[in-house]
C-alpha cells in the first residue's frame, strides 16, 4: 500500500461541479440566463508576463523497482515548470509516496484502491517499464504512469493531458520535438488550473440543441413525460455539464405516432443493438436525439447510440434518485466519453459521482464543436440559425422577389403578454427570413408593443375542438389597438394563446383573414418559435396547416419541419398577391393576380365581364386576346372539328360561343363550347362545382390550384438539355391475398416496370429494380392502408404491415400490386394510393384505359406530385389516353421531387477553437 500521510485538503478544496452550483445557483429555472452572465464575465487575455501564478499540486507516487530517486524527480520537474512557464502555471510535489507493489493493468485507473479520489488533484506513477515499452501511459482523468526512461518532454505532455490539452500538428502536444503552448493551449490550461483549486470560473460555453421525441402512441409505449418535465430535467443536467462549459438547450419537441414507424422499426428502435429511428435523426445533423419511451418491458432506463446521436429514455427515469446524473452519464456517451473509475466521477457507472475531469471536458466540447459546426462561443440564436439553413431548402431559382409587410406587435401589460424584448424580435425575424426565402418572400415588419387589456385577450381565445357554445371569438378589441393598420397583415405576439374553458390547454395561433388579424403565441410545446411565427405567416396568407403530414414540411403544425413544397409556393405567392392588391374591409373587390388568356370564336369580348365579376374574389380575369368567327356548319361536340378551326390557338383557353347551346369542356385540349350561364360553364371547365351564388373559400382554393394546372400546360418551358442521371430505386410486391391479391405472375409486373423505366428516361431517371416478390398480407392490414371515403377525417391510414414485410427498404419505393385500389368503403376505385414518409405504394394490376406500362409509370408520377392534369393532352402521360411523353416542366418537377424523396445527405466541416480569455 502507499506510505502516505492524509492531508487537510478535503477542507479546503471544492469540487468542480459544486463550484460552478455555488456560481448559478442550485435550482435549475432561470439556469439559461444564469448560464449567458457568467460566460459574460471572462476577462481579456494578457501577455504571458501579466499572467498571475498558478500553483498546481502533483502527487507523485514511486513504485517496486523504479531506479528513479526523489532528487532526479524534483529536477524532472524544474525542467516541465519551464516549459509551463508561458502559462505561468507551476506543478508542485506533494506528499512524495513509496509503494511496495508492482502495477496492475487490468483496471482503467490501475490505483483506485491506492490513492484518494475524493478531490480534485494530479498524480503520476513511477514505474520502472511501462508495455509496449511506452514513456508515458494516461491512466485515468488524473492518474498517468511515467515509465524510468521518460523525459521532461513525456512528462510535460502528460501533465498537458490530464489538463484537457488535445493532440495537435506542432507544439508540446505534438508528435514533434517542440515545447511551444500556443495561446488556446495556454488559456485552456489556466482554466482547468483554476477549476482544480474550487474556482468557480465558467467556460466558454458550447451550446448542443437537442430534438426530443416523446412517443405517443402506441398506447403501451405512450410516454406520461410533458414538456415542462424534459424541460426541467435538461436544465438539472446541465447544472452537471457547466463544469465542461456545455448546455444543451431543448430545441425542438415532435411527437411521434405508431404509424410513423412500422411495427419491426420499433422493435429494432428499441433495442440496443438496434438503430433508433435513423431516419428521423437526419433532420438535423447538429444536434442530439432523444427519444421518451414508456416501454415497460425494457430492462434499460436510458440507452445511448454515440454513432446515430441519439438516446433512448424510459418513463421510469424520472422515478430514480438523480435522474439528472444518470442522464448526464448517457450524454457523455453520446460525446464519445469512456466509461473511468473513481465513484465521484460522472462516466463512472453505477455509482452516484458527477465530476467530469479536463480530459473528459476537453474531449466532450471538441465533440460538441463537431456536431454544431459552431466556434466555442457560439449562443443559441447562432445555433438557431444554423439549424434553419439545414432544415430548409434554398431559394427557388426564377421566382421574382416579392415584399411581404406585416406589423408585428407585441402585446404588453397583460397577464399572457409577450416576454420577449423588440431586440429579440428583430433577432426572431432575421431566422423567420431565412425560412420565407424558400419562395422568394421577404418579410417586411414593423415591430412595435401594444397594451391589450385581459378582457379583450379573453375575447380572442379559441374555442375547443368540438364545442357548441355560442360564444364567438372576436378581435374587434385588437383592431382598435394603436399600430393597428388594416391595410396590412397584424399579428399579436402572446406569450401563450389558452383554449377558452379549458384549464392547461393552448393553442398556437387563431385568425381573422377579412380583418388581416392573427393572433399567435410565442411558447409553444410541440415546435420552435421560428416555426410558429413563419406558420403563423403562412395561415395570415390564407395557407392550411395540418397537424398530419412528413416531418419535413412548414405547414405540418405538430413537427419540426420548415420546409416549402413547390404547390405551398405558388399559394402562399398568390394569397401574397390578394393581400397586397385588395384591401382588408372588403375582400371580394375585382382583382387582378390570376390572368387566363381566352380566344373567343363566336362573340366579343365583353361576354367575359360578367364572368370576370363573378370570379373577381377569387383574384381571376379571364382576358380576351382574339376573336374570330365560328362557322355555322361546326359540329362542337367533335373535338377533332374543334381543333381545325381557323385561328384556334394551342397557348389560350378556345372559347366556342353558340347562344343556347350548353357548356361541354374538352380540358385535354383547353377548349369549352358554351352559349349560356359563361360563369358556370367556366366552373365545369375548372371541374368545379359551385355550391350556391357566390365562390366559397374551398372553391376558391380548387379554382385557383386547377388554374395552376392549366397555367402549367399553357406556358411554354425550354427544353432542360443534358440531364444528369437520377435512380429511382423500386421494389416490387406482388400481394397474394384471397380479396385484394393480384392476379398477375412477378415476370408479368417486372415487364410493367420495364416499360415504365422506358418512359421515365425521358426525364433522365434511371429506375432501379431492386427487386420483385411474392408477398402475403393480411386482409385487416391492406384495409387499414385504403384511403377515407370522401369527407371522412376521423379515421387515420397505417401503413405499418407494408413496412413490416420482408425486403422492405425505406431507402427504394416499395410498389404492392393489388387487384384493386378502393376507398375503405368500396365506393371509391382508383388507380393507386401512397404514403411518402413511409415510401409504399399501393396500385391496381390494371386499367382499361391505360397500358401496364402507363399505369405504373403513373403510378411513379403520382408519387413524384405529377398527379392526372385536367389540361393534359392525351398524349402526354398525365393525358387521360395512352400518351406516355412527359413535357419540360413535368421532367423538371419530377427531378425535384426525387431529389426531396431519396435526399443526399451534407457532410458539415468541423470549425477551430478559438482563443478563449483569461480568467
Amino acid at each position: 500500500m502507499v506510505s502516505r500521510v492524509r492531508t487537510v485538503k478535503g477542507n479546503e478544496a471544492v469540487s468542480r461541479s459544486s463550484a460552478h452550483r455555488a456560481l448559478i445557483g442550485g435550482g435549475w429555472e432561470g439556469a439559461r440566463q444564469a448560464r449567458q452572465a457568467a460566460m459574460a464575465k471572462r476577462l481579456a487575455a494578457g501577455p504571458p508576463s501579466t499572467l498571475r501564478p498558478l500553483m498546481v499540486q502533483l502527487y507523485v507516487t514511486r513504485y517496486r523497482s523504479s531506479v528513479r530517486q526523489w532528487p532526479q524527480v524534483a529536477r524532472l520537474l524544474e525542467q516541465v515548470n519551464e516549459i509551463f512557464g508561458p502559462a505561468q502555471i507551476v506543478f508542485q510535489l506533494t506528499e512524495p509516496a513509496e509503494c511496495n507493489r508492482s502495477v496492475s493493468y487490468a483496471n482503467r485507473c490501475p490505483f483506485g484502491a491506492d490513492i484518494d479520489h475524493e478531490f480534485e488533484w494530479l498524480h503520476l506513477a513511477m514505474v520502472p517499464k511501462l508495455p509496449d515499452d511506452l514513456p508515458v501511459l494516461p491512466a485515468c482523468g488524473r492518474c498517468a504512469l511515467i515509465s524510468d526512461k521518460c523525459s521532461d518532454r513525456n512528462v510535460a505532455q502528460a501533465l498537458g493531458s490530464l489538463l484537457g490539452l488535445l493532440s495537435s500538428p506542432e507544439g508540446l502536444m505534438s508528435d514533434g520535438p517542440g515545447l511551444e503552448l500556443t495561446r488556446t493551449e495556454v488559456q485552456w490550461a489556466r482554466w482547468q488550473a483554476w477549476l482544480l483549486q474550487g474556482q468557480p470560473v465558467p467556460l466558454p460555453l458550447v451550446t448542443l440543441p437537442v430534438w426530443v421525441y416523446p412517443v405517443i402512441t402506441p398506447a403501451a409505449r405512450h410516454s406520461q413525460r410533458s414538456h415542462a418535465e424534459v424541460q426541467e430535467l435538461l436544465e438539472r443536467t446541465n447544472l452537471v455539464w457547466q463544469q465542461a462549459g456545455l448546455a444543451f438547450e431543448l430545441a425542438e419537441w415532435c411527437a411521434l405516432h405508431e404509424h410513423d414507424l412500422g411495427e419491426e422499426q420499433w422493435v429494432q428502435a428499441l433495442q440496443p443493438d438496434g438503430q433508433p429511428l435513423e431516419a428521423l435523426n437526419q433532420l438535423n445533423s447538429r444536434a442530439l436525439h432523444l427519444f421518451v419511451v414508456k416501454e415497460p418491458a425494457a430492462t434499460w432506463k436510458v440507452f445511448p447510440d454515440e454513432n446515430r446521436r441519439s438516446l433512448l429514455i424510459r418513463d421510469d427515469l424520472w422515478r430514480e434518485n438523480l435522474p439528472e446524473r444518470n442522464l448526464g452519464h448517457a450524454l457523455g456517451s453520446l460525446l464519445g466519453l469512456p466509461a473511468v473509475v473513481g465513484t465521484d466521477q460522472l462516466m463512472c457507472p453505477y455509482s452516484q459521482g458527477t465530476r467530469l475531469s479536463a480530459t473528459e471536458a476537453a474531449r466532450a466540447r471538441a465533440r460538441g464543436l463537431e456536431i454544431t459546426g459552431c466556434q466555442p462561443d457560439c449562443g443559441p440564436d447562432q445555433l438557431a440559425r444554423l439549424a434553419i439553413e439545414e432544415a430548409t431548402d434554398p431559394p427557388k431559382a426564377g421566382l421574382d422577389p416579392l415584399p411581404m409587410t406585416v406589423h408585428l406587435l407585441l402585446v404588453r401589460e397583460a397577464r399572457l403578454a409577450s416576454q420577449q424584448s423588440l431586440e429579440e424580435a428583430t433577432l426572431w425575424l432575421e431566422r423567420v427570413n431565412r425560412i420565407w426565402s424558400q419562395a422568394a418572400i421577404t418579410v417586411n415588419a414593423t415591430l412595435a408593443e401594444v397594451s391589450v387589456s385581459d378582457s379583450t385577450l379573453e375575447a380572442v381565445f379559441p374555442n375547443p375542438a368540438g364545442s357548441t357554445s355560442t360564444r364567438k371569438p372576436s378581435c374587434a378589441g385588437l383592431q382598435k389597438c394603436a399600430g393597428y393598420d388594416p391595410g396590412v397583415l397584424n399579428l399579436f405576439v402572446l406569450h401563450q394563446l389558452p383554449i377558452a374553458g379549458r384549464e392547461g390547454q393552448f393553442q398556437s395561433y387563431t385568425s381573422w383573414p377579412g380583418a388581416r388579424v392573427v393572433v399567435l403565441a410565442e411558447s409553444v410545446a410541440w415546435h420552435s418559435p421560428d416555426k410558429q411565427l413563419a406558420l403563423a405567416l403562412a395561415v395570415g396568407l390564407g395557407l392550411k396547416a395540418s397537424p398530419k403530414g412528413p416531418l419535413t414540411l412548414l405547414l405540418s403544425s405538430r413537427t419540426p419541419g420548415l420546409r416549402f413544397t413547390s404547390e405551398h409556393i405558388a399559394a402562399a405567392r398568390a394569397g401574397l398577391s390578394l393581400t397586397r392588391t385588395a384591401p382588408a374591409v372588403a375582400p371580394d373587390v375585382s382583382v387582378s393576380t390570376l390572368s387566363v388568356p381566352v380566344q373567343i370564336f363566336g362573340a366579343q369580348a365583353e361576354i367575359l365581364e360578367a364572368a370576370n365579376l363573378f370570379w373577381a374574389r377569387a383574384g381571376i380575369r379571364w382576358t380576351c386576346q382574339g376573336t374570330a368567327p365560328l362557322p355555322e356548319e361546326l359540329d362542337t361536340t367533335s373535338s377533332q372539328s374543334l381543333l381545325a378551326v381557323c385561328g384556334f390557338q394551342a397557348g389560350t383557353v378556345n372559347l366556342f360561343w353558340r347562344s343556347g347551346q350548353p357548356g361541354q369542356s374538352f380540358r385535354e385540349y383547353r377548349m369549352l363550347v358554351c352559349g349560356q350561364e359563361l360563369p358556370r360553364a367556366l366552373a365545369d371547365f375548372l371541374n368545379l362545382k359551385l355550391s350556391g351564388a357566390a365562390l366559397t373559400s374551398q372553391e376558391i382554393s380548387r379554382a385557383r390550384a386547377q388554374l395552376a394546372n392549366l397555367k402549367e400546360v399553357l406556358e411554354t418551358v425550354p427544353e432542360a438539355g443534358q440531364l444528369i442521371p437520377l435512380t429511382l430505386p423500386l421494389r416490387l410486391f406482388v400481394v397474394r391475398n384471397s380479396r385484394h391479391g393480384s392476379s398477375l405472375s412477378p415476370e408479368q409486373v417486372q415487364l410493367m416496370a420495364a416499360g415504365a423505366a422506358e418512359i421515365f428516361k425521358q426525364a433522365g431517371i434511371v429506375v432501379q429494380l431492386k427487386g420483385c416478390q411474392e408477398c402475403s398480407l393480411s386482409e385487416a392490414a391492406i384495409e387499414a392502408a385504403l384511403p377515407n371515403e370522401s369527407g371522412d377525417l376521423q379515421r387515420r391510414r397505417s401503413f405499418v404491415a407494408m413496412t413490416g414485410a420482408a425486403g422492405y427498404e425505406l431507402g427504394a419505393v416499395n410498389l404492392f400490386v393489388l387487384r384493386q385500389v378502393v376507398s375503405v368503403g368500396g365506393s371509391q376505385g382508383l388507380l393507386s394510393t401512397h404514403d411518402k414518409p413511409t415510401r409504399v405504394v399501393l396500385m391496381r394490376d390494371h386499367d382499361s384505359t391505360f397500358s401496364p406500362a402507363k399505369l405504373l409509370a403513373r403510378t411513379l408520377a403520382t408519387l413524384l406530385e405529377l398527379p392526372y392534369n385536367d389540361f393534359s393532352r392525351p398524349d402526354t402521360l398525365r393525358g387521360s389516353s395512352t400518351g406516355t411523353q412527359l413535357t419540360a416542366t413535368e421532367v423538371a418537377k419530377a427531378r425535384d421531387q426525387l431529389s426531396r424523396l431519396f435526399p443526399t445527405l451534407m457532410v458539415i466541416p468541423r470549425l477551430s477553437f478559438q482563443a478563449w480569455p483569461n480568467p
